[in-house]
């Protein structure tokens, strides 16, 4: 080798070794470039599940508020019937003892004819209907009745000598009820 190729040689020997320098750089920028772009792949997933578990939470506390509403309005449902039945203790005690004693005292004979009694309701009230409708229709004819009774009542009250005729009549009854209250 010449002298200039050994000078030559060893004078680009540095610059070959910057040149593989520099080129291992650029490698590692890359890397570090993808690395860096994972790094905020991952830095925006983490951001995007912050702000779902941040929404789980909002949710969570919710629904914790309207839990601890609810329980709330349950217990004083619970205090107010309680202090219902607290109030009206006495009276269900006495119903529960008539309720204890009906069923003593009912057999189902009672029960049976009870249920045959309304079994025969249908029947009765075929039969009575058509009497209340007969006394509907004397109804208005009662009335004319009355009122000429009241007409024939003043006749006779404007007749000389009804007035002392009433005062023996009613003379009379009273002689009859003192009769019935004397013991005798």
């Amino acid at each position: 080798m010449s002298p200039i190729n050994a000078v030559l040689g060893a004078a680009t020997r540095p610059a070959q070794a910057a040149a593989d320098l520099v080129g291992s750089a650029w490698r590692i920028v890359g890397r570090a470039d993808a690395a860096l772009a994972r790094v905020e792949r991952l830095i925006d997933d983490v951001a995007a599940t912050n702000a779902h578990a941040q929404e789980v939470v909002d949710r969570a506390d919710a629904t914790s508020r309207q839990a601890a509403e609810a329980v709330d309005l349950g217990a004083a449902e619970l205090r107010r019937a309680v202090g219902a039945l607290a109030e009206h203790r006495a009276t269900l005690q006495r119903a529960g003892a008539t309720a204890g004693h009906a069923a003593d005292v009912i057999g189902t004979e009672h029960v049976d004819a009870v249920a045959h009694l309304l079994e025969l309701v249908p029947d009765l009230l075929d039969l009575v209907l058509p009497a209340l409708r007969g006394m509907a229709d004397v109804s208005p004819e009662l009335g004319q009745l009355t009122e000429r009774f009241d007409s024939v009542g003043q006749i006779v009250e404007g007749l000389p000598g009804a007035q002392r005729l009433r005062r023996r009549g009613e003379e009379r009854e009273q002689d009859a009820a003192d009769e019935e209250q004397q013991p005798g």
